[in-house]
């Protein structure tokens, strides 16, 4: 869908349910010819497919085994993706993917004209440098103690190759709001500008700045020369998905202004359901809502899990199997509220939790 208002209307489907990880990450080329994707085979592995735009049947990539995130060279021949703790790329023809450098957990990367890569390695670092050819990671930015960021992620090049888009997420008080914000960067200079207050990422295309507000997908005219917005937002696609405990909108966007995104208002309606090891349905928690990070206490008649909501506060809630009410243990997300805790909740055989 091209972002002027005189455009043509193209749709076609990929079965969201064969999506894999948190933000079923998916990446259009820059030529606007080929959709990389992470889904799952058959067998249940989690891979990297490519599907051309014009033709209905994906292909997996060898190679790519729990890939996530995966993100495009500006000249569409490679594409750059994370598994295994490392970054890597492969080109969509099927050979063997190459090791660019570490990566523990990351979170989005962004691949400029001059072979550099910036990436976030992990989930509570700021963003670093690699070149796409392989070697070590080099800091760009930094975590500002100031206003207890504790994530710098997503980046994303403006078409200068120097500038960049990235997201940052902040907790500044146990009373106050959580301020999540998207900055403009550059690798020649530490100065750093607000562009918007957003709870997702934002990508550039076609003259616009393009994020997230609640589930509806927003354009705002921007300026390349000056770095600045330069008009109002508005709405193009509703409702979108996201992922909110990773913080990324489910849309991207290619250099000719071809724009893909999935439909639907994440977790709106999950529903946690309790069975037996028979497969009979034991009760329900009451209510659907955007579940996230379920762990079941070890006598199994109580579950701890997040309600991933970017206005809530609160992250951690006891449910039951019976249909009793739920009540909140936490009341504020924690300094790395992006699903950490989904990863650290515990039960105490003493405490109960």
């Amino acid at each position: 869908m091209p972002l002027s208002v005189a455009h043509t209307l193209s749709r076609w489907s990929i079965q969201v349910s064969s999506f894999s990880g948190t933000a079923a990450g998916f990446a259009l080329s820059p030529h606007g010819r080929l959709l990389a994707y992470e889904a799952s085979t058959p067998d249940g592995k989690s891979v990297l497919w490519v599907r051309p735009i014009d033709f209905l049947q994906p292909q997996p990539l060898r190679g790519t085994d729990g890939a996530t995130d995966p993100f495009w060279s500006p000249d569409s021949r490679f594409i750059a993706f994370f598994a295994g703790g490392k970054l890597k790329k492969i080109e969509p023809s099927g050979d063997p993917p190459f090791t660019i450098g570490d990566a523990s957990d990351g979170r989005g990367g962004t691949w400029n004209r001059d072979g550099d890569i910036l990436l976030t390695p992990a989930v509570n670092t700021a963003l670093f440098r690699v070149s796409s050819s392989g070697g070590p990671l080099i800091p760009v930015t930094t975590l500002d103690p100031s206003k207890n960021e504790t994530t710098q992620r997503w980046p994303y090049f403006l078409p200068d190759g120097h500038y960049f888009l990235y997201f940052t997420g902040s907790v500044f008080s146990p009373r106050e709001i959580l301020t999540n914000s998207d900055l403009l960067g550059s690798l020649d200079s530490k100065e750093r500008k607000l562009l918007l207050h957003s709870h997702t990422n934002a990508i550039y295309a076609s003259g616009h700045i393009l994020f997230m507000r609640q589930f509806t997908l927003m354009a705002q005219p921007f300026d390349t020369t000056s770095l600045q917005l330069t008009g109002d937002a508005v709405p193009i696609a509703d409702p979108v998905q996201e992922g909110r405990s990773v913080a990324k909108g489910v849309f991207s966007a290619s250099k000719n202004g071809l724009l893909t995104y999935v439909e639907g208002a994440s977790g709106a309606d999950w529903q946690l359901e309790w069975f037996d090891r028979d497969g009979k349905e034991m009760g329900a928690v009451p209510g659907a809502d955007a579940y996230a990070g379920v762990r079941i206490s070890p006598d199994g008649k109580r579950l701890a899990y997040d309600l991933a909501r970017p206005q809530d506060r609160t992250f951690i809630w006891l449910g039951f199997g019976t249909g009793k009410p739920l009540s909140s243990v936490v009341t504020r997300r924690p300094p790395d509220y992006l699903h950490l805790l989904s990863q650290r909740k515990v039960w105490s055989l003493s405490e109960g939790f």
